[in-house]
């Protein structure tokens, strides 16, 4: 098909005048040319492309055109009975083989959702599963909705956590029939009166739904929802976007639709389930309860992309370096096996696809980033890379992880085309990082004047930092492989593994040490970069904790760590001093299987000239360097090259300068360049 032209200096946008359906004829519709000021109402289209080898024939305006066959299947669900309908839909109205328009009309596009009437989503044909996870999303969305828990958040937490923890009541004398008395809403959470006892009761028979103990046909539709989670729609990167910014958005599954707010308030449920799993501090996954709640949620691991969806919607705009920690990277949670990523066919579309949802899209377009189609997808990367960090954000150098699957990139710009597994800190939705670590202390980020100076000589593939240069790497240990065990006692092994490979790698040095209860100490916390999960919360993991945590592993008793193989470390070494039952009682051993879990993951320990232990990216070798960057928290590992120039490797954990010792009372840094 033949476009004709559309005038940027007019913010003029195409809209298809979708014809009514007609017995045996494809879709059929008409282009008409209009300001975006002076549109008529219009309904955006928000879906997934599908296999674009994968197509069918529509007419527009009487040419055949081709479309992919998941865009067919919406044009005839869509398409209106007896009247025309107006639609903006991005793969007809913009012309795709035109770089420079669909550099600009993407652009345009928080605005053409933003002005349009409606927005529907359309996830794709309906199943019989698909149908039926409609049915019950619509239904628990008004249930919960009714029951107002999202303004009662804590009763909710706190009641579900207790019912998790304790023996399944499989005849609850508590509990009355599940009439309209067990589910009214508290009036406030100021309500003076014990509003507990209205309340609860309709919160308890909800879990007993939830998990099936009073009838299984009452369960969460795991199959169902897991189906219809599954859709390629809720992994697109674009509809991030094109759902924030819509005034009213409904779902359609084959002929079924639901209002937004009824599946936001099913997930909120759903979600506030599992938050009452993972902030139990006395869950067991042995109990009939656990046993259930285990299964529903390995088998709904697809609903942390939903939930993303709607809470992005919910936030509005959030900055771009958290949009890309919250749709790059892999979030990762052993039990059960959680991860979530988000997709895009074009892989420059992983920043142009956020850039309109951007809260600082306006501060990063002053660094010349904005979607520009005419560039490779190397060049993208790049510039955002650049740009984030001239706004500060140095810890987005976290992303940058290896192999990369696209060539050409510099060593400092990461590959946000494939999955980029958890960095060392947890970028926070509220602002900072978990754990909080302070290795550039009181360095001092580079000033937009003295910025503007050096990068004037910065080349293209270049980027300047100020920063430290701290040791040398001088020895390192293997990783580990295979992590895909999750059994407990498997993982107890490979726990055990993880500390002999640096219980091996500190016994090699052991001059660097002052004392063995150094050594140990170190050791210890270098198997999780000092990092818990004590009660469910994130926190820079104490000595004590940590080694409380390894003697649960162990055994319970510190005669087992030479039973199982460990070397040199017994209890007149000091390594247990101050360990009783008590304060075994208060760390569970599991949340320190999860951090080796995750801390390990791709990474390998290391011991530098000075004999700082520490853990870095698995293809690190002897001969690298660590580094402080300013503005950042976490230390590096740069590779020297030629004219005193660097790669960057990767972030790195270095026991004993994670607080700024390696810094000092310094203010002013050097120059690094990275290539």
């Amino acid at each position: 098909m033949r476009y004709h032209p559309i005038s940027q200096a007019k913010n003029e946008i195409r809209l298809l005048l979708l014809l009514p359906e007609c017995d045996g004829i494809e879709p059929q519709g008409i282009l008409l040319h209009h300001g975006l000021d002076e549109a008529p109402a219009y309904t955006a289209l928000s879906y997934c492309w599908g296999d674009p080898l994968d197509s069918k024939e529509i007419s527009i305006n009487g040419t055949s055109v081709s479309v992919t066959k998941n865009l067919y299947a919406a044009l005839l669900h869509i398409r209106h009975r007896t009247d025309p309908k107006i639609w903006w839909i991005d793969a007809i109205c913009i012309n795709q083989t035109d770089d420079a328009e669909k550099s600009w009309q993407v652009q345009l596009m928080r605005d053409i959702f933003q002005r349009a009437f409606s927005a529907t989503v359309w996830l794709g044909p309906a199943t019989a599963r698909t149908d039926a996870a409609m049915d019950y999303l619509e239904k628990l969305g008004n249930r919960g909705i009714f029951m107002q828990i999202a303004d009662n958040e804590d009763l909710v937490l706190k009641q579900w956590a207790r019912l998790m923890s304790k023996p399944l009541i499989h005849d609850d004398e508590d509990l009355t029939s599940a009439g309209n008395d067990d589910v009214r809403p508290l009036e406030s959470q100021n309500n003076p009166m014990k509003n507990e006892e209205i309340y609860l009761p309709g919160v308890k028979e909800m879990f007993y739904e939830f998990i099936g103990i009073h009838d299984e046909k009452t369960m969460i539709p795991i199959q169902d929802l897991g189906e219809l989670f599954s859709l390629p729609w809720w992994s697109r990167t674009w509809v991030l976007q094109e759902h924030a910014q819509a005034r009213a958005v409904v779902f359609r599954c084959g002929f079924k639709c639901i209002n937004h707010i009824y599946i936001a308030g099913a997930l909120l449920v759903l979600t506030e389930f599992q938050n009452a799993l993972i902030e139990s501090p006395t869950f067991n996954p042995a109990t009939e309860a656990g046993a259930r709640v285990v299964h529903w949620a390995r088998g709904h691991d697809v609903q942390l992309r939903p939930f993303l969806v709607f809470k992005i919607a919910l936030e509005k705009t959030v900055p771009l370096a958290l949009l890309l920690r919250a749709t790059c990277v892999v979030t990762y949670d052993e039990l059960f096996q959680w991860q979530s990523v988000f997709h895009a066919t074009d892989p420059r579309d992983k920043i142009f696809g956020l850039l309109g949802l951007a809260l600082d899209r306006e501060d990063l377009r002053k660094y010349g980033l904005l979607p520009d189609y005419t560039l490779s997808c190397q060049e993208v990367y790049a510039n955002a890379m650049k740009a984030l960090v001239r706004q500060g954000h140095i810890s987005i150098l976290s992303h940058v992880q290896f192999p990369k699957t696209m060539e050409g990139l510099p060593s400092w710009a990461p590959d946000w085309s494939r999955l980029i597994q958890p960095p060392l800190q947890h970028l926070k939705w509220e602002g900072g990082f978990d754990p909080e670590y302070g290795a550039c202390k009181t360095l001092r980020k580079m000033s937009q004047e003295a910025e503007a100076a050096d990068t004037t000589q910065e080349g293209a593939n270049e980027l300047v930092l100020l920063g430290l240069v701290h040791d040398t790497i001088i020895d390192s240990e293997r990783g580990l492989e295979g992590l895909t065990v999750l059994a407990q006692s498997d993982w107890a092994q490979r726990v055990l593994s993880w500390l002999r490979l640096l219980e091996d790698l500190t016994l090699r040095h052991k001059d660097s040490f002052a004392a063995e209860t150094q050594r140990h100490a170190a050791m210890f916390r270098t198997s999780t970069a000092d990092y818990s999960l004590p009660n469910g919360e994130r926190v820079r993991m104490t000595q004590n904790s940590l080694l409380i945590a390894a003697l649960v592993i162990y055994g319970e008793r510190p005669e087992a760590l030479e039973e199982l193989g460990v070397q040199k470390t017994q209890r007149e070494n000091g390594l247990f001093d101050g360990v009783t039952p008590d304060s075994l009682s208060h760390f569970h051993s599991e949340h320190y299987l999860m951090e080796v879990r995750h801390r390990c993951r791709n990474r390998r320990p290391f011991i530098t000239s000075k004999g700082h232990l520490g853990l870095g990216p698995k293809h690190l070798r002897e001969g690298d360097i660590t580094a402080v960057l300013a503005g950042w928290q976490v230390p590096c590992v740069l590779r020297p090259v030629s004219d005193g120039k660097f790669e960057f490797v990767g972030e790195a954990y270095v026991d004993g300068i994670m607080d700024g010792e390696a810094v000092g009372d310094r203010v002013e840094g050097d120059l690094i360049t990275l290539i």
